[in-house]
């Protein structure tokens, strides 16, 4: 018993000095200047200049072209056309589903893929440039 205590203490005793003998070197901080760019505050909003590359719109326009089906039954619902997530809708219209219909519509820029709703009719679309086509047949 005695000789079990003392190797615990001789365990303790040495993790003890070799945990608190390390010390880091302690490296000088390296000064750094800071340089300010030099801005101008513009008084009025004609003042401002801008690369002439820069764009300012944040949306661009975008044509969809609804293809129509007859049916023996007159069927009027909304299209929706919103995001993936339903979050946000970008157009809506009450069309006939046999009525072909084109529109244009304001879509964000960072938007590439957008969800197209009529009824129970669900379709994922890419849009790809400015135009996007749909149709109420399954894929």
């Amino acid at each position: 018993m005695k000789n079990k205590l003392h190797q615990i203490v001789s365990i303790l005793l040495f993790t003890a000095v070799s945990t608190t003998s390390c010390t880091k070197a302690v490296e000088k901080p390296t000064t750094v200047t800071p340089v300010e760019p030099v801005v101008q505050a513009a008084s009025t909003f004609a003042d401002i200049k801008v690369n002439s590359s820069f764009e300012w719109n944040n949306a661009r326009q975008v044509a969809v072209n609804v293809e129509g089906i007859a049916t023996s039954v007159p069927v009027k619902n909304t299209l929706f056309i919103t995001s993936e997530d339903r979050s946000e809708v970008y157009f809506s219209a009450n069309i006939a589903m046999s009525q072909n219909k084109q529109a244009v519509f304001l879509l964000p820029e960072h938007v590439r893929t957008v969800l197209i709703s009529y009824g129970s009719i669900h379709k994922t679309i890419q849009v790809t440039g400015n135009n996007i086509s749909f149709n109420y047949l399954s894929n």
